[in-house]
Order: structure tokens, then sequence, then C-alpha cells
């Protein structure tokens, strides 16, 4: 008879995050999240391709359009928001302003500041592939009530929240 191999050490140490003594539940969790966000990525890579921007691109066209004040967006407020550098942001704002699909222009409060905002092409580019976008989230979170994509969103916060310490832990010594 093969012997049997030794047990896994706990990957979870925290009693809430156990279920009968077993990190089992906390192991699927981790990986359905792992093949969601592989899956997230895929999504918005075919929806920046349709739009002719890369995956960064379209982020960065996606927040300004929910989250840019008619004046614009600094770019130093969307590189916070979108968790880059801010010469990451001005390089592909660079991109985006020569396909014209953003305007960016000082900020004329202070001009050592740049403010971002969709250009009219990149509303026509958003308005030709809203489409795609409907038939693919609705298809993607089909299966979730709208108690349940809130829940959601508010589950995705909390760890989100909880990731720069866990990123730090990393580095721990202990």
């Amino acid at each position: 008879m093969a012997a049997r191999p030794p047990a896994l050490p706990l990957s979870v140490s925290r009693k809430a995050l156990l279920v009968e003594g077993s990190d089992l539940a906390f192991r699927r969790a981790v990986d359905d999240l792992v093949r969601l966000a592989a899956r997230l990525q895929e999504v918005r890579g075919g929806l920046a391709r349709r739009m002719g921007v890369t995956p960064p691109q379209y982020n960065i066209v996606m927040h300004l359009v929910r989250h840019a004040p008619p004046e614009g967006l600094r770019l130093s407020a969307l590189a916070e928001a979108l968790g880059v550098s801010l010469s990451f942001v001005v390089a592909e704002c660079r991109r985006l302003q020569k396909k014209r699909l953003i305007v960016v222009r000082r900020d004329p409060a202070d001009g050592r500041a740049m403010l971002a905002g969709l250009g009219a092409a990149g509303a026509r580019a958003l308005a030709a592939a809203a489409p795609v976008m409907r038939r693919v989230n609705d298809r993607l979170f089909a299966a979730l009530s709208r108690a349940e994509l809130l829940e959601l969103g508010r589950l995705a916060a909390l760890v989100h929240a909880d990731s720069a310490a866990a990123l730090a832990a990393l580095d721990d010594k202990k």
C-alpha cells in the first residue's frame, strides 16, 4: 500500500477563514478569485482591442468616462485611482491623445498639473463599443442579483483594502 502524502500545513490561521479546522474552503475561494481575475483581464483585453487601445489605455478611458469632471481629471488623481505611476499615466495619455480619444491640457488653476478628459473620438469609440460591453457584462454577471452584485463589490473592496498589507507581509522577516 502506498504511503499517504503528508498533510499540507494550513495556509491561513484566522479562525474566520477556517471551516471545521480546514483551509479548503479558503483555498477554493482564492482559486476561484484567481481564475476570475484572469478572465476579467481577458474580457477587458477583448474590449480594449475592439476600441483599438491596450488594456491599460482602456482602463484610463473608462475611468475618465466615469469620474472626470467637465474640466477634466488631474493626471496625478488618475494615476492614484488606477494604482499606477504618474509617469505611466502621462505616457499612456500621450498615446491616447495622439489617437484623439482623450484631451489633455494644463490645469488653469495650477499650470504644473495636467487635466485629462474624454475626446470626441473617445466618445464615438465608446458608443461603438457599448453594445458589446453590455452583452459581455450581462453574460459575465448573469448569475448575480442586484444585491449579490453590491455584496460582491463590497467584499472585493474589503479584500483590496488589505492587499497592500498582505504584500508588505511578504517582506516580513517573521
